[in-house]
């Protein structure tokens, strides 16, 4: 690799006697640099002692200090979704049920990536169904019903359809207040749109449902 001059830096035999000048280089040896995030200050090492050998009326010394904050994100104020019973004779599905929640972002842009799977492991990849949970007899019979989603701003726009598990949406709206732990969601910034694609008018009687996993990180 090729030697690259970056910085003279006094180097100190016993006594702190100034010596002589060495030539460093950070690009020859990484270690060095300053760690992060001191690095984007001063790139190269030798900052912190330039004078440190110095015996005098005085002497002075650098010294960093950094702070990184981390890209974060936080979802809360979910709310479970049941759908109504239907009208009589089981003609029609009931209708789309809508919830608002909140998610949190401080990327620059406010933007997240948020990613439906389930509790039940062997569904993924597979489309959303409920599952019809075991009766007090212990009958699981009857066919899922599968459902869809699609989430949304809290308004209702930019409506982006999941009809999967392991689909994802991407957002740019996460600026929702990230309150304390214990705090509620008083007002949501996304919304959780549910409806029935299977018709019920011949599902076997009792109780269906599907545990969902949402999942918000970084934008790929």
């Amino acid at each position: 690799m090729k030697l690259v001059i970056t910085k003279l830096t006094s180097v100190c035999l016993r006594y702190g006697t100034p010596f002589f000048s060495l030539v460093v280089s950070c690009l020859v040896n990484p270690a060095l640099g300053w760690e992060a995030p001191c690095s984007s200050v001063f790139p190269c090492k030798g900052g912190d002692s330039d004078n440190n050998c110095q015996l005098g009326s005085s002497s002075s010394g650098r010294v960093c200090i950094g702070l990184s904050v981390a890209t974060a994100y936080r979802i809360w104020g979910l709310e479970n979704i049941i759908f109504s019973d239907s009208s009589a004779g089981l003609q029609s599905n009931p209708g789309t049920v809508s919830k608002k929640f909140c998610v949190f972002s401080n990327a620059a842009d406010g933007g997240y990536r948020l990613t439906v799977g389930s509790v039940d492991k062997s569904k993924s990849g597979g489309g959303l169904t409920l599952t019809k949970q075991m009766g007090i007899d212990g009958d699981t019979g009857g066919e899922p019903l599968s459902y869809h989603l699609a989430f949304s701003d809290a308004d209702g726009s930019s409506l982006q359809p999941v009809n999967s598990y392991g689909g994802a949406v991407t957002f740019n709206n996460g600026c929702a207040s990230n309150p304390d732990s214990g705090a509620t969601c008083a007002s949501g910034n996304v919304m959780i749109n549910a409806n029935l694609a299977s018709s019920i008018s011949k599902a076997a009687v009792g109780d269906y449902s599907d545990v969902l996993v949402l999942t918000v990180g970084p934008e790929m």
